[in-house]
């Protein structure tokens, strides 16, 4: 049984009974999709996980190959899954105040703000006047 962490891609139903799970994986520098067949308890964890795409998880797996029609065909079937952590929230970068007094929009209580809030705008023409 082998073990991968990455984050989750999509989660695709292929029927009633199977689904599969698509990680995404870094690899020498590169985005790397793996998909893993799912079915039985597995699939059952899974959806009682209820997993989101881009939550981290953790995955053991295990590589089978069968014989078929002169050809080999290889399952990679995912074991055990579990949430290593959920799926990043977005933090945008805090409001900074510029350092030059020109885009300074000062409080009342630090001073007078600089020129960056003073101008008047001509409604008919456009014209910043300052």
């Amino acid at each position: 049984m082998f073990e991968i962490v990455g984050r989750i891609l999509t989660i695709n139903k292929i029927s009633e009974k199977v689904s599969q799970v698509i990680i995404k994986k870094q690899i020498r520098g590169k985005q790397t999709p793996i998909a893993f067949a799912t079915f039985g308890y597995c699939k059952v964890k899974m959806e009682a996980l209820n997993l989101n795409i881009n939550d981290k998880v953790q995955i053991k797996f295990s590589i089978k190959s069968n014989y078929f029609k002169n050809k080999f065909y290889t399952d990679v079937s995912l074991e055990d899954i579990k949430r290593y952590e959920p799926k990043p929230k977005f933090n945008p970068q805090p409001n900074t105040k510029p350092e030059h007094e020109l885009f300074y929009e000062g409080d009342d209580e630090v001073g007078d703000g600089g020129i960056g809030n003073t101008f008047i705008i001509d409604e008919e023409s456009g014209e910043i006047l300052l």
